[in-house]
């Protein structure tokens, strides 16, 4: 379009000549940009809008108030345990057989987890000492309050003669009735009966088997175990002590600790000494002791003395001194508690200090002398299924078995031991058979959890002639 052409076209002519202005509704055409001229085309300068403008101008978020589409997840919804049933059902469903025969489907593998068998095992093993430690009490609280005060007071003694027991009692009876139980036992109802009627003389045919003028005799009880040595000569049967000054001692000495030192051929355990808690060291002795003529220790008691005097005789008294010693011409000694002496002789009769209510069971030892000087040591087992322990009553009338006269109890429970050197060889015995302090020279069974105790007095059978 030229010039001419858009002047036209803007100003119509109708028939009379009048001029009209173009109609409104039909504007002129703009120019292609392609037929304005190049001079026509200037560029557009644009000018900067300052920072302040710009900061009033509205964002295009605002000039377009259409607020953006946002997608919110659903809430998950817990499932089911059907659900869950279902979707494992989903899970192992068997994969589709291939085409090919030999294919064998392999079932789905679930990782197994390993069961925690050291937790199993302790749980378990907590389990049953606790039930052990519950059952054991309330049997301990049906016996002390239950319908048989036989068996309460048995237990109450038997746990009162070992030292690592007498605590126990007490967790179940007060000390009002403790007492009562062992006064109780102390009570004695003696029989009076003749030397005559219980002597047993030593003769030919009795020794005709002993070996180096000893018998060792092993007795099985209804409820234990009995072993009896027969010394027929009194005077090799001295006290064997751990140390010459207790006063400096820190301990006593062992049973065979002790056969070395005297290179004796038999002992047994002797006399009390300290032991708090089942863990004394058998360092000193209680209550006067006599050693080889001489007084070793202390000087007086009050408890029980069994001993020897000068003439051999076993001496077996409640109560002595020195002065008394030097009287009866004591040559070798030692104490034990009270009221120990289980048989006396007075004159032609024979006491036996039977105590019927004294049933406490416990390893035993006992030392007695018949009429003619026989020397008759006794030591029982106790505590175990095949020896569960002898009472007073029972060494009593093991003594008057075997004829003595006079008799009194050491000390008892773990310190209850008999040793004779190389006895299975003597008597014939299998030693392989034996326990380790069997075949060390120790007849009886130590059925403690330690080594046999050290203690300071023994009483020791030295050689003999034949020896």
């Amino acid at each position: 379009m030229n010039d001419l052409e858009y002047l036209a076209s803007k100003y119509l002519v109708d028939d009379d000549g009048a001029e009209e202005p173009a109609p409104k509704s039909a504007p002129a055409p703009k120019a292609a940009p392609a037929d304005i001229p190049m001079s026509a085309k200037r560029p557009v300068k644009r000018e900067a809008i300052p920072l302040s403008s710009q900061e009033e101008q509205p964002k295009a978020s605002q000039r377009h108030e259409q607020p953006r589409k946002t997608t919110q997840r659903a809430p998950q919804q817990k499932r089911t345990s059907q659900q869950r049933a279902q979707q494992r059902a989903r899970q192992n469903v068997p994969q589709r057989e291939p085409d090919y025969p030999d294919y064998e489907p392999q079932p789905r593998a679930r990782a197994k987890k390993k069961p925690n068998y050291v937790g199993r095992f302790f749980l378990c093993f907590f389990t049953l000492i606790l039930m052990i430690i519950i059952t054991v009490f309330s049997a301990c609280l049906v016996i002390s309050y239950g319908p048989s005060p036989t068996i309460r007071n048995i237990l109450v003694l038997s746990a009162k003669q070992a030292s690592a027991t007498k605590w126990v009692p007490g967790l179940f009876l007060s000390d009002a009735a403790i007492q009562e139980i062992i006064d109780a036992s102390n009570s004695v109802n003696t029989d009076v009966v003749t030397v005559d009627d219980i002597a047993t003389d030593s003769d030919d045919d009795e020794w005709a088997d002993a070996i180096d003028g000893m018998k060792l005799i092993f007795r099985q009880e209804p409820n234990f175990k009995a072993y009896v040595l027969l010394i027929k000569d009194p005077s090799r049967v001295k006290l064997g002590i751990s140390s010459e000054n207790f006063a400096g001692a820190t301990a006593g000495m062992r049973i065979f600790e002790i056969a070395d030192k005297y290179n004796c051929i038999a002992a047994i355990n002797g006399g009390e000494f300290a032991d708090p808690g089942g863990q004394g060291t058998g360092a000193q002795p209680i209550g006067i002791t006599y050693s080889d003529g001489k007084c070793v220790w202390g000087s007086s008691t009050s408890g029980t003395f069994i001993g020897f005097d000068k003439d051999n005789k076993l001496v077996c008294v409640e109560g002595m001194s020195t002065a008394k010693g030097t009287e009866l011409g004591i040559r070798d000694g030692c104490c034990f508690m009270y009221k120990n002496v289980i048989i006396e002789r007075d004159g032609d009769n024979v006491k036996l200090n039977y105590a019927d209510d004294n049933l406490g069971i416990a390893q035993k030892t006992a030392i007695g002398q018949r009429a003619d000087g026989t020397v008759i040591m006794i030591v029982t087992d106790g505590r175990s299924a095949e020896s569960v322990g002898a009472t007073r009553n029972d060494m009593i009338d093991l003594m008057v078995e075997y004829g003595a006269v006079t008799a009194g109890s050491l000390d008892g429970g773990s310190s209850s031991m008999l040793y004779y050197r190389n006895y299975y060889d003597a008597y014939k015995i299998d030693k392989d058979g034996l326990e380790e302090y069997n075949q060390m020279g120790l007849v009886n069974r130590y059925k403690a959890f330690t080594k046999p105790r050290r203690i300071p007095t023994y009483f020791i059978v030295m050689p003999g002639e034949e020896s």
